[in-house]
């Protein structure tokens, strides 16, 4: 039987390619929305744990179900690390991604180093109880959380990190994916994530890093 855990995000694009992601699991992965919540709190802090923390944390007290919650962004070397957490909202605008990607490429119009990496930090915030195999969580690539403001009581979090290198292009390159994928070029496979396939792109990614380490966490807690 599987255990019902909730993904804490209304970005259909994010919900599709986390089932994917998941799939093959001892988890019924659904959407907020499949759960009836239509909004969720917004991201008012400066790390990516915390705003995924404060997500999950939602969830789980509004649904009483394990949930998952990801925040993840574009952290530019030469911009001080920049959009980073505001990598959603960058031009100003909610998911603007045609927006968010003509102020990138302007702030970096003269500049020579484009290094760049994606991060996400991926949070699973569940029940204490299921922590019977703590043991076993603690040996994985995963780091466990058992006290934080934003944890629920009764409450403990599990949560693994991914990240990718690469450099900003010049111009957005390919239709695929969403964010700032059209700009993100990969020198070793000399194209940017937005003209490989789904699962191409789910193979290196840094979301696709941050799930592969997760989905052997639930396959030891519901497994």
């Amino acid at each position: 039987m599987k255990t019902r855990v909730v993904f804490a995000s209304l970005n259909e694009g994010k919900v599709r390619e986390a089932k994917a992601l998941l799939a093959g699991t001892h988890v019924d992965l659904v959407s907020a929305r499949e759960c009836g919540l239509e909004s969720l709190p917004d991201e008012v802090f400066d790390t990516f744990l915390e705003n995924a923390l404060l997500k999950a944390s939602f969830c789980f007290r509004a649904l009483s179900l394990p949930a998952i919650a990801d925040d993840s962004g574009l952290e530019v070397f030469a911009l001080g690390g920049r959009p980073g957490v505001h990598s959603a909202r960058f031009c100003g605008r909610e998911h603007d991604d045609k927006g968010n990607i003509e102020k990138l490429l302007q702030e970096m119009k003269r500049v020579a180093d484009r290094r760049a990496r994606f991060v996400c930090t991926l949070v699973l915030v569940c029940g204490s109880g299921f922590l019977k195999n703590q043991d076993k969580v603690e040996r994985l690539d995963a780091k466990l959380l058992l006290e934080h403001p934003l944890l629920p009581q009764g409450a403990c979090c599990v949560y693994t990190v991914g990240e990718v290198h690469g450099v900003i292009a010049h111009k957005p390159e390919g239709e695929n994916g969403f964010g700032f994928d059209p700009v993100f070029f990969k020198p070793e496979l000399g194209t940017t994530f937005a003209k490989l396939t789904k699962e191409q792109k789910n193979k290196i990614s840094h979301r696709g890093m941050a799930f592969s380490k997760m989905k052997t966490v639930l396959e030891v807690l519901f497994g």
